[in-house]
């Protein structure tokens, strides 16, 4: 983005940072300045400099919603001083195209399916009805989560 100059030359308009509260499913808090225009994968790469938490390990919730990298953050109606949850997903977590279990990671946690946030084959129960991690993601999970 480029800063609109004195008299008003730009033709792109700086829409600046804002501030975005993140909360972890360990209880922890902080804030981040971002822009909302950011692709949600680079707001990933800004977390990771604040946290222990790398980039392929995130997992962000606004609204209910997990937020996908490929979408900005403003796509999914996030405004300044709103808060995102952040939640520890397992590495490697992409599906693949076989069905299969990911061989370079086993899943060894109960409940939790392969292709964490995908809507695609590898939801749960191997992609029976298209499940997938927000199915997961109840009011009561989601409130368990934040009193932690």
């Amino acid at each position: 983005m480029a800063a609109t100059t004195a008299d008003g030359d730009s033709s792109v308009v700086d829409v600046g940072e804002v501030t975005v509260h993140i909360r972890c499913s360990n209880g922890t808090k902080f804030d981040v300045k971002t822009s909302l225009q950011s692709l949600v994968s680079s707001f990933k790469a800004v977390l990771a400099q604040n946290c222990d938490v790398p980039v392929e390990q995130q997992r962000l919730i606004y609204k209910g919603r997990i937020l996908k990298d490929d979408q900005t953050l403003d796509s999914y109606g996030l405004q300044a001083d709103h808060t995102v949850h952040m939640v520890r997903g397992l590495p490697g977590t992409s599906t693949n195209s076989a069905g299969g279990a990911t061989p370079a990671v086993a899943n060894t946690t109960p409940g939790v399916a392969r292709g964490v946030g995908s809507n695609e084959g590898g939801g749960i129960g191997g992609g029976i009805g298209g499940a997938s991690l927000f199915h997961l993601v109840t009011p009561s999970t989601l409130y368990k989560l934040l009193k932690q």
